[in-house]
């Protein structure tokens, strides 16, 4: 089963869906504009790839998409 993975901005607190890792690679879904855009954004802050296992939550803040 794939896992989903997201670039998220530790300064914003703000995450992008960025694809699926699994037996394959799924890019299904992925809306590159959008990745682009929010790196686009975001540039020059944190920024870390996390996965779906791993909540997108930092210091009792919930992250927006």
């Amino acid at each position: 089963m794939p896992t989903g993975y997201y670039l998220a901005c530790l300064e914003t607190h703000r995450y992008v869906w960025i694809g699926a890792l699994g037996d394959i690679t799924s890019v299904v879904g992925i809306d590159a504009d959008l990745v682009s855009s929010f790196c686009l954004v975001h540039r020059g802050k944190a920024l870390v790839v996390v996965s779906e296992t791993h909540q997108v939550v930092g210091e009792g803040h919930e992250w927006a998409i």
